[in-house]
């Protein structure tokens, strides 16, 4: 499930969803998708997933 906008608000504090995306990359590490109205579009599994994954598959981004 996608968070609201209420959501959104009590996760990160601020109303104003620049602010709220650079908080959510600021506390869990990546930047989120901006709907049409500005807001971060971000899903509940994304918020209590574990910020330390290990990572088990390449980065096939990252230049050699």
């Amino acid at each position: 499930m996608i968070l609201t906008d209420k959501e959104l608000f009590e996760l990160t504090g601020y109303i104003q969803g620049s602010r709220q995306a650079k908080w959510i990359n600021e506390n869990y590490g990546f930047n989120p998708p901006i709907r049409a109205d500005g807001h971060p579009s971000v899903t509940w599994n994304q918020i209590n997933a574990p910020k330390n994954k290990p990572h088990n598959e390449p980065n096939w981004g990252v230049a050699a």
